[in-house]
Order: structure tokens, then C-alpha cells, then sequence
């Protein structure tokens, strides 16, 4: 083998950049250098150790390898370990040994649920640079099947066949009404009832709407008709309180609405109803330092009500 060397710093660099973007096309863009010069740091990085790092598909992303794997952690190591040498020696700038990771959850799940706990994570971690994209579910998805961002958060009935997740917690859904709905007053009402009624929900052909609709036909609730299809939640939420129609909605969203009279909670005769938190990481390459940081300052901080092993 040869020397360990400057040159073996810099191909590591490149390496670990290639890993983090999810491509080398992305890791050149984030590196400032052509994708050529990419490619040959690879290359000669897949020489000097001996054995493939990549698996080379045609038309498609490259695919780290078990021994890519192992030196992408030992890399990470290495070069922080550098990083924070130069530091002590007075050699480092303000931006030298910062860690990114970039977020892309639901935006329920940005809203409600990371709000305050990316907030804490920002102070306990002040050398780590987020970048929080929210969206829906179908763009949350695709941002961690392109290796775009480093973890994903949406919600689910169960595990998604064309991505591996893992589940993280539950939420509640309930029923909502405005305070003037004529379904507010009662102590009880049967889902036959309730369907007589407009409906405020997200639009049908969406992901979440689908999920919804197979959420309410188990629970009895069939026939209903979605008179309002609204994507932002926000103004579902100001249509429900306008007594237009009944929404099904997340519990935490308009917990405060409840509280506050503005909103009541329909007391259905059926199943309660919930939906699973999944969290999801690229498929095409391990997790980077801050990433693991970040799940596992969640976990102990026990954001989501995370199951029990």
C-alpha cells in the first residue's frame, strides 16, 4: 500500500463528499471541482486500497459497497480527527470540522412534532449546519430515494414497498367540527351520521388522502363526501372553523383550537384512528456523523413515541 499522504487526505475528502451528495455528480457540485477530477480521486482511491467502492450502474446512482462502507466510517473518523487537530493548533477557521445534515419530514411532522426539538438540537450542536426542507409526502419521499437529504420523516398505515423505513412513532387522528357545526352538540354520533355531512380533507388523489380514506372505511365511515379538497393544512383548518364542513385531522394540530373552543372534537362511535411515523435514510449510503447524531438526540429526547424494542 502506499504512503498515507496528503494525497490520500484529499481522496478521502472526495470520497466521504460523493457518499454525503449521493452521487458523484452531486458530490462535485458540493465540492467545487469538475466531475472528471471526482471520478479520478475515486479511482485512484479504489487502486491504492485494493478493492471496489462503488458498484458502477448504468443509469442509475452508484452504490456503495460493504468495503466502501467500512472505509466511509474509518474516513469520517480520520478526517474529523484532522480537523480538530488543525483546530487545537491554532490552524483551523471559524467553518473548519462544521457537519451538515439536511431534514425532509412531512410538514406536520415539521410543524408539530421537530419544531422545538430541531430548535434544541441547534443549541446542543451548535457545529452542525441544518437544512430543514419540508413538503409532502410524495416530495419527502422522493428527496430521500435521490439521496438528496439525509433523513426523512412522513407518515404512514405501514412499511412503503419502494422504501426502507423504520417505524418511529404514532400519531392520533381525530374528527373536527367548528363550534356552529350542527354535529358539535352531540354526546354521540354514529359514522352513518357523520357522512351526511360535507367534508374538509386533503386532496383525494393525494398520498395522505388515500391513506385517510383507507383509515375511514375500516372505522365504518363510507360514502362520505369530501366537499373541500385542500392541500395546505392551514386552510383546511380555517374552513373547518368557518363550519363548512366536519375535517379529520391530526390531534396536536388543533389541540389548541379544542382548548380554545374554536374547534370540537366529534365523539364517533368507532376504532380511534392513527397513523405511523416512519423515518427514512438514503438506500444508496450510510448515515453521516451528524445524521446518527441527530436520531439518536430525538431517541433520547424521546420525540416521537418511539416504540419499544
Amino acid at each position: 500500500m502506499s504512503s498515507f499522504g496528503h494525497s490520500t487526505f484529499r481522496r478521502l475528502e472526495v470520497f466521504v463528499g460523493v457518499v454525503d451528495a449521493g452521487s458523484f455528480a452531486a458530490g462535485a457540485l458540493k465540492l467545487g471541482i469538475s466531475q472528471p477530477a471526482v471520478s479520478d480521486h475515486v479511482r485512484a482511491l479504489e487502486q491504492q486500497f485494493g478493492c471496489a467502492l462503488f458498484q458502477r450502474r448504468r443509469g442509475a446512482a452508484p452504490a456503495i459497497t460493504e468495503m466502501g462502507r467500512r472505509l466511509y466510517e474509518r474516513a469520517q473518523h480520520l478526517l474529523e480527527g484532522a480537523e480538530e487537530l488543525s483546530r487545537d493548533l491554532g490552524g483551523g477557521t471559524a467553518l473548519a470540522g462544521r457537519k451538515r445534515i439536511k431534514i425532509a419530514p412531512q410538514r406536520f411532522i415539521a410543524n408539530v412534532l421537530l419544531c422545538r426539538p430541531l430548535a434544541d438540537f441547534a443549541r446542543d450542536f451548535p457545529g452542525t449546519d441544518i437544512v430543514v426542507e419540508p413538503g409532502t409526502y410524495e416530495e419527502v419521499v422522493k428527496q430521500v430515494q435521490d439521496g438528496s437529504a439525509d433523513v426523512a420523516y412522513f407518515t404512514s398505515l405501514g412499511p412503503v414497498l419502494d422504501i426502507n423505513s423504520e417505524l418511529v412513532g404514532y400519531e392520533r387522528l381525530g374528527f373536527y367540527a367548528a363550534a356552529s357545526h350542527p354535529l358539535a352538540k352531540k354526546r354521540t354520533i354514529s359514522p352513518a351520521e357523520l357522512t351526511q355531512y360535507a367534508f374538509v380533507s386533503a386532496n383525494q388523489d393525494s398520498r395522505f388522502g388515500q391513506m385517510l380514506h383507507n383509515l375511514l372505511v375500516p372505522a365504518g365511515v363510507t360514502n362520505y363526501r369530501v366537499a373541500y379538497q385542500v392541500r395546505e393544512g392551514s386552510l383546511v383548518r380555517e374552513l373547518t372553523m368557518r363550519g363548512v364542513g366536519v375535517t379529520i385531522t391530526f390531534a396536536r394540530t388543533v389541540a389548541d383550537d379544542v382548548q380554545s373552543g374554536a374547534l370540537v372534537e366529534l365523539p364517533i362511535t368507532a376504532t380511534p384512528l392513527r397513523l405511523e411515523v416512519r423515518q427514512a435514510l438514503p438506500p444508496r449510503r450510510p448515515s453521516n456523523r451528524a445524521t446518527s447524531d441527530f436520531i439518536a438526540y430525538l431517541k433520547a429526547n424521546k420525540t416521537f413515541d418511539w416504540p419499544l424494542p
